[in-house]
């Protein structure tokens, strides 16, 4: 067995020196009535520091069975001040972001990590060896600025805005912040809100916003490695559990979706409400009106996928090396992303195609 313990500070700069400056970009020599122009290109923040960071951090090693398990567990704590983030803005203000010091914000958690030889033999060149890790992280926001506090007034008031961009003292910087839905009315088709006086109202208010959950609280990894003599599989896979998603894709392909420009998906008609008594989880087909930030949206967000299965075979012949000098001659077939369950059904490959990717290799050596 072996302990870990270690404390230390350290201070980051985590952004670039221009970022602390106001900066303009002229129109390209451009000018109008003999006027040079120019335009406002980032916004700056003069108050712009370094953050830093002081962790401490308990650990062990163990071994069992002569090294057939080993268990590695590591707990932290992390406290970091003037923590530098890139803060959503109202859209009011032109820019989507920019970068400031936000307050304090601590993560505490534990990593555990298991590896397990279920077989381990050398006379008969026999190993398989099975391995885990768990992770799970709270992040909680200890003080905020008073630029952030101003901030979040700004996208309190405003229709719509991020759910996800929010930050309160004695929540996660990760929170979903969303206004409580009460599913969509069978009567009318409208979607009815839980205001923050616990009263059922159909006008959406940003000041109705509630904690919604947060995109996750434990994951981790699962692998194996299998080898027979000549024959070796790897399978690598990873998980999580117990977290919220905001699924946008609901929002931008089923409710918001231009039914009279674009082809569109089929949930929008037959998955919305048509006519009175009708229960749906979707609002009106005819009402146009954009669809705001609700927890209608937010989802459990557990999955498991499998990143990567690989096997190959190295071919050890006398005779390949005797008739056609080959020393080594080997198979592989690699097989990526080839399944994934989750409970959330969202598009991966809205943007960028998800596609499963297997392939072959022969590899001969002369």
């Amino acid at each position: 067995a072996r302990l870990k313990l270690s404390y230390g500070t350290s201070g980051s700069q985590a952004f670039n020196s221009y970022q602390a400056m106001t900066t303009f970009k002229d129109y390209g020599g451009s000018s109008y009535q003999g006027w040079y122009g120019v335009y406002l290109m980032a916004m700056g923040n003069s108050d712009l520091g370094w953050q830093k960071t002081k962790q401490l951090n308990v650990g062990a090693e163990l071994e069992f069975f002569n090294g057939r398990i080993r268990i590695n567990a590591d707990y932290y704590n992390k406290v970091t001040d003037d923590l530098l983030s890139d803060i959503t803005l109202p859209s009011s203000s032109g820019f989507g972001s920019y970068k400031a010091n936000v307050g304090q914000v601590a993560n505490t958690g534990v990593e555990l990590g298991v590896n397990v030889y279920v077989f381990r033999d050398t006379k008969r060149d026999l190993t398989w060896l099975i391995g885990g890790t768990l992770a799970h992280n709270k992040n909680e926001i200890k003080k905020i600025s008073n630029s952030l506090e101003f901030l979040n007034d700004q996208m309190s008031s405003e229709d719509g805005g991020n759910p996800s961009f929010m930050y309160e003292e004695g929540q996660s910087m990760n929170t979903i912040f969303a206004v409580k839905s009460k599913g969509i009315d069978p009567s009318n088709g409208r979607e009815l809100f839980l205001d923050r006086f616990g009263q059922k109202t159909y006008t959406w208010d940003a000041r109705d916003k509630i904690n919604a959950g947060i995109p996750e609280k434990y994951r981790g990894t699962v692998s194996t490695m299998f080898r027979y003599k000549n024959l070796m599989a790897n399978l690598s896979c990873g998980y999580a559990f117990g977290g919220k998603l905001y699924n946008n894709t609901l929002i931008d392909k089923v409710e918001n979706a231009d039914v009279r420009n674009y082809n569109v998906d089929r949930r929008v008609y037959e998955g919305r409400w048509i006519s009175a008594g009708q229960v749906t989880q979707y609002k009106d087909v005819n009402n146009t009106e954009m669809t705001q930030m609700s927890s209608r949206f937010v989802q459990k967000n557990n999955y498991f996928e499998c990143y990567n299965i690989n096997v190959s075979y190295e071919v050890a012949s006398e005779w390949l090396e005797n008739n056609l000098s080959i020393s080594r001659l080997s198979i592989t077939g690699d097989f990526g992303e080839p399944f994934r369950f989750s409970t959330v059904k969202q598009e991966r490959g809205i943007y960028y195609p998800y596609s499963r990717k297997l392939s072959f290799m022969l590899s001969v050596i002369f």
